[in-house]
């Protein structure tokens, strides 16, 4: 009976052995993305509100965006800062909501950013950046990326846009040019601060795995000049 399992194991282990090292195909693709509801903004410039509103909806808050403005002194018409964001999120969902920033010229600081925000998803937690020279705020809700050979690749997000744009899926590459904040600082609000140091592995992980990103450099390293 012994030897009977023994031999079952090491075919077993043949058969693992074989099943690892056949082909080296790209292997399917991992995918998280969130069932966050959608919430279109109320008024021009509450994109971070709305984005808030959807947030705690997912965490099972129900609240309106004028209760939302309400609680962080926004009258009117005006912006929420990404300060009164941080605030919002620590209030109306079940995260504590944390608010990280970098220079928009420092080395890694924009792929640091996108691996908190990934990082937050992978844990069920959604986040809250800002498209178009950070004027605007939108709901990070997914991500995609496959291994080649190894190798990670980032490939697309999803995300909602409050201003009338459910579920929309980018790639990695639209993500790198959508998310910046020149000449302003790089931010983005995460659930927890454990997701940024996580975060911040993860990107250093990514970067000595050979990792880029669909439609990106072959090599991606933020911290060497590349021509």
């Amino acid at each position: 009976m012994m030897k009977t399992k023994i031999l079952l194991i090491i075919i077993t282990g043949l058969f693992l052995i074989q099943w690892t090292c056949t082909t080296g195909e790209p292997k399917p693709p991992y995918v998280v993305n969130l069932p966050v509801p959608f919430h279109q903004q109320e008024c021009g410039n509450w994109c971070g509100i709305a984005c808030i509103q959807m947030w705690a909806d997912f965490d099972g808050w129900l609240v309106t965006q004028a209760e939302i403005a309400s609680y962080l002194g926004i009258v009117g018409n005006l912006y929420a800062s990404p300060y009164d964001l941080e605030r919002g999120v620590g209030a109306y969902t079940a995260s504590p909501g944390w608010l990280e920033r970098r220079e928009w010229d420092e080395p890694g600081g924009q792929g640091e950013l996108v691996a908190a925000s990934i990082t937050g998803i992978k844990y069920g937690v959604p986040s809250i950046m800002p498209f178009g020279g950070g004027t605007h705020a939108v709901l990070i809700k997914g991500y995609e990326w496959r291994e080649e050979d190894d190798i990670p690749i980032a490939l697309a997000c999803w995300y909602h846009d409050p201003n009338g744009i459910v579920n929309r899926k980018i790639s990695a590459a639209q993500l790198s040019n959508y998310f910046d904040c020149f000449p302003a600082d790089y931010w983005v609000i995460v659930g927890d601060y454990d997701f940024v140091l996580e975060g911040i592995n993860g990107h250093f992980a990514f970067i000595a795995a050979g990792g880029t990103y669909y439609g990106g450099p072959q090599t991606y390293d933020p911290f060497v000049f590349q021509e």
